[in-house]
C-alpha cells in the first residue's frame, strides 16, 4: 500500500516532462548555465520550447500511478513512460 502511495505522489506530470525534455536537449547540445551569452540565449529558447510542448507537439496521459508522454518532432514520434519522477523511453529509437 505504501508503494502505491509513493507511485501516486511521484507520478510525473506535464511540467516534469517539459523539464526532462529541456534537460535532455541541453545535454545533447552541451550547454551549461556558465555558457557564453549566445549559449544563454539558446538555453532560454530551449526552456521556452520545452514549456510549450504540451498540447502542441506533446501529449500526456495520466494513469494514476504512471503516465505516458508522447512527443512529435517533425515526422518522428517519441513515447516515454513516466514513473516515480523518472522518464523511460518506450521506443527503441528514442534518444535517452
Amino acid at each position: 500500500m505504501i508503494l502505491i502511495g509513493l507511485l501516486w505522489v511521484l507520478n510525473p506530470d506535464e511540467n516534469d516532462f517539459s523539464a526532462y525534455v529541456s534537460e535532455r536537449l541541453q545535454a545533447k547540445i552541451g550547454l551549461t548555465e556558465s555558457s557564453t551569452i549566445d549559449n544563454k540565449t539558446l538555453l532560454n529558447g530551449i526552456e521556452r520550447f520545452s514549456k510549450g510542448i504540451n498540447g502542441t507537439i506533446g501529449n500526456s496521459n495520466d494513469y494514476f500511478l504512471f503516465s505516458i508522454h508522447d512527443l512529435k518532432l517533425g515526422k518522428t514520434k517519441y513515447r516515454y513512460l513516466g514513473i516515480a519522477k523518472t522518464f523511460i523511453p518506450l521506443d527503441e529509437n528514442n534518444p535517452e
